[in-house]
């Protein structure tokens, strides 16, 4: 989650931690007598991994939630931060760990030293628990240990005290535990002084919670998140880049790319959904408030071909669409060695006043070309309006549409070619035959998409409205 920020080794004695850098090892392929029998080591030995994810852990030790809401209370931001970086971390339950000194170098604090018994190891995004030790303490124990893990990623390796200071920081999630600190402002103070690398900022971040939240969470909680609130277009602000300043350098990626987040979201609700969770998506503004919608459909095609009726369909559709192709913008064609050439087609579909642009492959040699997914979106726009017997719409928004028969009769394309300057007039009369079939090649696959959808009367009649542009 923040590779920028995370700290190098660490290791826990219950409560208690100090770093280390190289440890007595072995090396593989060993073998040991066990109840006269010839085993191989790795199957024998307790040393291994039993690796585990920090939600599974989460899951496994309910009081760490307990704790979390209580540290919510108080501040949000320091609780969501937690939780993240807890799932972050790799947790691995194995054997007896070597044991260390736990006291700092540095430190004019005595610690216990006598009976204490190595609990865990933190290295880098890793965390080693002895599992005997782990399974032997109380719940409370038990969470505390994995805050602890999870805070050295709080403190430099080169901080002084800093075994005191992680120890201080355990003591002070505690103390929120245990009610004996009751107010944001006693909480910052022990953290701040504890040399917790994390801004306090939370009374900045406040208005945007829930977009933060949002912008932070995996696709799961996200999903969880969208579907649970009442206006799911408002977990999606231009605002909140205001906030940028006030949040850890770690998740400013997050924040910055919370559009692609937002549009990952409704995509899979559409892939995965049930149907009320799909409808919900139709029944708020989210297509009109937000531009990852639009980025969403761009997968208009993986999506079921009932959740792509559901699209056309909409009452939003239209705005979406904004009475279909704006406008055709280009054709890359050039004079190459005293032949033309070219190989793309650019078109341009406004979606929430702001451009797509898309792209057809057209090949000049062989006239080949792809129908884009807008006209794809078009076809099955068509037979959805058919279907429910519109076709008055299919008239206007089709028949009567300008850009639209530009777009299927490439006639911007035909007009750019006619105004090249080419040397050889030929070339530019061989490109027109070319440009004729990918044009007779888009009206038939539109065609057939649409017969494929239709019954034989309803697709004559559509035929018929759109004579003049098919």
């Amino acid at each position: 989650m923040k590779l920028s920020k995370k700290l190098i080794g660490g290791l826990s004695a219950l409560l208690v931690t100090t770093s280390l850098y190289a440890h007595k090892g072995g090396g593989g392929g060993h073998v040991i007598e066990v109840n006269g029998k010839v085993e191989l080591l790795d199957i024998v030995s307790q040393g291994t991994c039993d690796w585990q994810s920090g939600e599974s852990l989460i899951n496994a030790n309910p009081y760490i939630n307990t704790m979390l809401e209580k540290i919510r209370k108080l501040d949000w931001y320091l609780a969501l931060e937690l939780e993240h970086e807890i799932k972050y971390i790799s947790w691995c339950k194995t054997g007896k760990l070597y044991s260390v000194p736990a006291a700092d170098d540095d430190s004019f604090v005595q610690q216990i030293s006598d009976g204490v018994q190595q609990a865990a190891f933190r290295y880098n995004e890793s965390a080693y628990l002895d599992k005997n030790i782990f399974d032997q303490l109380s719940d409370k124990s038990k969470a505390y240990l994995i805050f602890h893990e999870t805070l050295h990623s709080y403190l430099g390796m080169s901080l002084e005290m800093r075994q005191f200071k992680l120890m201080t920081l355990v003591s002070t999630l505690r103390k929120v535990d245990l009610g004996q600190i009751e107010n944001r402002e006693t909480l910052h103070l022990n953290l701040k002084r504890s040399s917790m690398n994390f801004p306090l900022t939370v009374n900045e971040l406040s208005p945007m919670q829930d977009q933060i939240e949002f912008a932070l969470s995996n696709l799961k909680d996200r999903k969880k998140m969208f579907l649970s609130v009442n206006k799911p277009e408002e977990l999606i602000s231009e605002k909140i880049f205001e906030i940028i300043p006030f949040i850890s350098s770690w998740d400013v990626e997050a924040i910055t790319n919370y559009q692609q987040a937002f549009s990952e979201t409704i995509r899979s609700i559409l892939m995965d959904g049930r149907e009320d969770e799909v409808n919900l998506i139709f029944e708020s503004q989210v297509f009109v408030a937000t531009n990852p919608a639009g980025i969403a459909l761009k997968r208009f095609f993986t999506l079921s071909e009932k959740v792509q009726e559901k699209v056309v369909s909409s009452i939003y559709f239209n705005k979406i669409i904004q009475d279909g192709f704006n406008s055709i913008k280009t054709i890359d064609l050039s004079i190459k060695n005293n032949r033309i050439a070219g190989d793309r087609v650019l078109q341009s579909l406004t979606m929430n006043a702001k451009e797509l642009k898309v792209k057809y492959l057209v090949d000049l040699q062989t006239g080949v070309a792809e129908l884009p997914v807008q006209l794809q979106m078009m076809a099955k726009m068509i037979s959805v309006l058919a279907k429910d017997n519109r076709f008055e719409k299919i008239e206007e928004k089709f028949a009567k549409n300008k850009v639209f028969k530009d777009a299927i009769s490439l006639a911007p394309v035909f007009e750019k070619l006619e105004a090249l300057d080419s040397p050889i007039q030929r070339e530019k009369k061989l490109a027109k035959l070319v440009l004729n079939k990918i044009k007779s090649s888009l009206k038939q696959q539109l065609k057939q998409t649409v017969k494929n959808d239709l019954s034989v009367d309803k697709y004559e009649k559509i035929m018929t409205i759109l004579k003049e542009v098919l």
